[in-house]
Parts: C-alpha cells; sequence; structure tokens
C-alpha cells in the first residue's frame, strides 16, 4: 500500500472545500469545477495533508501546478505566500462557528 493511501483522509473537509469559491478568482476568470488542491507543505513524494486543500477552480488548480497562466511570472516564493494565505483563509471559512 502506498504512503499516500496510509495517510488519514478526510473526506468531509475537502467536500466542504469543494463548495467554496476558488481563491485564485480575483486573479482571472475561474473555469470548471471547484477542486480541493492540496496546497500545504509535504515530503518529497507525498501528498499535503488533506487539512491543508484549498479551493480552487479546475483552470486555476492547473495553472498553478504548472506555475503557468495567472501564475507563469510567480516564484516559488510568491506562491508560498499565497498558498499559506489560502490555507489560512480556507480554515477560517470552515471553522465551526461559536
Amino acid at each position: 500500500m502506498s504512503a499516500y493511501r496510509k495517510r488519514a483522509r478526510d473526506i468531509a473537509h475537502m467536500m466542504a472545500v469543494k463548495g467554496l469559491r476558488c481563491v485564485a478568482a480575483h486573479l482571472s476568470e475561474c473555469s470548471g469545477p471547484i477542486e480541493a488542491d492540496h496546497a500545504g507543505r509535504r515530503p518529497l513524494g507525498r501528498k499535503a495533508d488533506d487539512d491543508t486543500c484549498i479551493p480552487l477552480c479546475q483552470l486555476h488548480h492547473r495553472q498553478r501546478t504548472d506555475f503557468s497562466g495567472v501564475f507563469r511570472s510567480w516564484n516559488q516564493k510568491m506562491m508560498r505566500e499565497f498558498l499559506e494565505a489560502a490555507i489560512k483563509s480556507t480554515r477560517r471559512l470552515l471553522a465551526p462557528s461559536t
């Protein structure tokens, strides 16, 4: 069994993320359904934890992973800052109300 399949999963969180607005919608027009992008830091060869998912439309998800489209001029530092802010924002939006 792969390391990815052994890790703890949070399907409910990922489904909730898919119900949010694309975090890159302010950068350009969105296209495609919202996907739960695993945006957190991860060890080599592993996927980030499910609780680091952010909502990205299909277009922005692809562009983010390829550093293309609206992300083509971004460097690693800019991308990491964007992703960390998006993870915090997504967690805040999905936090239980008190």
